[in-house]
């Protein structure tokens, strides 16, 4: 080959190692430390304002790869809050859950598969907790239109199954409670607790 042409190709190649470098290594790495930092500064207590504005650092920044366990860790802290502060104002619980549908939503319409029924079933989950915690039905429906939404994209997933035969109970929809008892007891027949649900309803 001739010397120019060569030495063009290892300038290219060089380049090339740098951008697989820059996006397959630093931007993961430096988006995965974001992250340890967000978590680490909001499991000591903080403001909403400071909640909100270390996880933004995470999931505003761009990697190619890390946003989706960025998201499912903001699910996790906020159901965490919700769970464990029991007199957290409504209005404060309300804000967490924008700010998560913010990050969730996007990912919940380009996700296939087991991702997505994950981001769903922590929304899920976060509704279902706001509903208890504020004895707000229209709370229920939502987590149950998740619920049902995460069961399309993974049938016999159990975490949705089981999750909708509690959340029909606690609404007092036992027609659709025993019809879920039923559906769980044709895959796995041997639960006793359910059976015994199903009886009492």
């Amino acid at each position: 080959l001739d010397p120019l042409i060569k030495k063009s190709l290892a300038v290219l190649a060089s380049a090339a190692v740098v951008v697989f470098v820059y996006f397959g290594a630093y931007l993961p790495y430096a988006k995965s430390q974001k992250l340890i930092s967000a978590i680490s500064s909001v499991q000591g207590g903080t403001s909403l304002q400071g909640y909100e504005k270390s996880f933004s650092s995470v999931l505003d920044y761009y990697s190619p790869v890390g946003q989706e366990e960025s998201v499912k860790q903001l699910g996790n802290s906020t159901l965490s809050i919700l769970s464990n502060q029991k007199n957290l104002p409504k209005d404060v619980a309300e804000e967490l859950l924008k700010f998560n549908l913010k990050y969730f939503e996007p990912l919940i319409e380009f996700s296939r598969g087991g991702n997505a029924s994950q981001n769903i079933l922590i929304l899920g989950q976060i509704y279902h907790t706001m509903a208890l915690a504020y004895n707000d039905i229209n709370y229920l429906d939502i987590a149950i239109s998740y619920y049902k939404k995460g069961l399309d994209n993974s049938p016999r997933r159990p975490q949705f199954l089981y999750s909708l035969l509690e959340v029909y109970q606690q609404k007092g929809d036992y027609n659709s409670a025993i019809k879920t008892g039923e559906e769980i007891l044709t895959y796995w027949p041997n639960d006793t607790k359910v059976k015994q649900n199903i009886e009492t309803m």
